[in-house]
């Protein structure tokens, strides 16, 4: 689940990234005096975006996968609950067991 939400925040961070390449086109004359001062504050709000939306997309994820876990544990729970095939045949199994 980690891996999914890094994917998706570098995706995301990628695209903003050309997203911003192309709107501040006209700070290009000027690329190589801004990287030369501000490199180290441009790589860590990088960094820091990257962190944000991975820990924000992690939360999304989990969220829908225990939710969707939550329902298939009650229906579970519920079969369990009433007489039926798969009451006895778990029975039996652990009775073997």
């Amino acid at each position: 689940m980690f891996q999914r939400a890094l994917f998706l925040a570098s995706v995301i961070a990628f695209a903003l990234l050309l997203y911003l390449a192309q709107a501040l086109s006209f700070l290009a004359p000027y690329r190589v005096l801004l990287w030369k001062e501000y490199r180290s504050v441009i790589a860590a709000a990088f960094l820091v975006l990257l962190a944000n939306l991975t820990a924000g997309l992690y939360l999304v994820l989990r969220g829908l996968t225990l939710a969707r876990a939550g329902r298939r544990l009650a229906h579970v729970e519920h079969e369990l609950l009433q007489e039926g095939h798969i009451h006895t045949e778990l029975a039996q199994r652990l009775a073997r067991e």
